[in-house]
């Protein structure tokens, strides 16, 4: 079975990268690789879905902590590690992040007394002193899920959804397989304004639950295909407005292209190249409160004609003779 590729060597972006650059690096090969415009390609789907898994840790703080420590050994930030023979001394690593603080112990040479130690002062239930009981021998920590209830284990998936669907949120179907290879079609629904790398909550969808506990949740990281038209920042939208040469110089209107429709926007003479013009509450609608608007800043294009007849051609350089004197 081939290894897995570094991941930062999947996306091509320096360890350093920055969170935009990654963005930006893994939208660049989600729409190379897209199914959609692969059908039939193995290669491409295992890109996009190499791709797709890179980008969910890496984007994740926490989890792009732990692969820059750990690698792909504790890529979810919490994990025990022990090694040894003969009962001498052996490594110890151990590493928290349960919400309640991080804790963190690497060597080459603890022994058994030294990582009760340890555990007493990080959880102080272990640890054979003040009245805890050894690490070692504490059959609740090691048996706990043998006879009680126990959640079953998060599944993590991934879902694919085009720039206008994510902007105006929709509904989906999808198939998931569970242990047995039963399939289950499942309608999934986007919230409107939801962007890259979200994740949204399946409960119960994930592991069956042990001894009668409930099953655990499925989460699907949500991709969003790069869109020609407009990119997303948080709730701001942002776009191009082309306008003609001639409006630009002497103002009036030209048209909008925005996620909601067309509309009239005004433009004053002199109208400069790059000029941002900001339409209020034409932005993504806020998950929280669909009724929450961002903004929409366009940038504006100058459209220089490529065809003129003679009598405008005659014109214009009127116009440029006007301008020089």
């Amino acid at each position: 079975m081939a290894s897995k590729r570094d991941y930062y060597e999947v996306l091509g972006v320096s360890r350093d990268a920055t969170p935009e650059q990654i963005k930006r690096a893994y939208h660049k090969l989600a729409k190379k690789y897209h199914p959609d415009t692969n059908k039939g390609n193995k290669e491409a789907a295992a890109r996009f879905a190499e791709a797709a898994e890179a980008y969910e840790t890496l984007s994740n703080p926490k989890k792009k902590q732990a692969y820059d420590t750990f690698g792909f050994d504790d890529t979810n930030g919490a994990g025990m590690h022990f090694n040894g023979a003969n009962g001498g001394p052996f490594s110890f690593h151990f590493t928290s992040d349960g919400g309640n603080g991080n804790y963190s112990y690497s060597s080459n040479g603890f022994n058994g007394g030294d990582i009760n130690d340890i555990l007493r002062n990080m959880f102080g239930g272990f640890g054979g002193g003040n009245g805890g009981s050894d690490f070692f021998h504490n059959d609740s920590f090691f048996n706990r899920g043998q006879t009680a209830a126990e959640k079953g284990n998060d599944a993590e998936s991934s879902i694919t959804v085009t720039f206008d669907e994510a902007f105006h949120g929709c509904s989906k179907t999808i198939n998931i397989r569970d242990e047995r290879g039963n399939s289950e079609a499942l309608t999934v629904k986007i919230p409107a304004g939801i962007e890259s790398g979200k994740k949204i909550r399946l409960r119960g969808k994930g592991g069956p639950g042990l001894n009668g506990g409930e099953n655990g949740d499925l989460y699907l990281l949500v991709n969003v295909l790069p869109d020609e038209r407009f990119t997303q920042e948080g709730m701001d939208i942002y776009g191009k407005l082309m306008v003609p040469y001639t409006t630009a110089v002497f103002g009036g209107e030209a048209r909008a292209e925005t996620p909601y429709g067309d509309v009239m926007t005004k433009i004053k003479p002199g109208m400069q190249s790059g000029t941002k013009i900001r339409l209020r509450g034409k932005g993504a609608p806020s998950m929280k409160n669909p009724s929450e608007k961002g903004d929409m800043y366009l940038t504006v294009e100058i459209s220089v004609p490529t065809h003129l007849s003679r009598d405008a051609a005659d014109k214009l350089k009127a116009y440029e003779r006007a301008m020089a004197d």
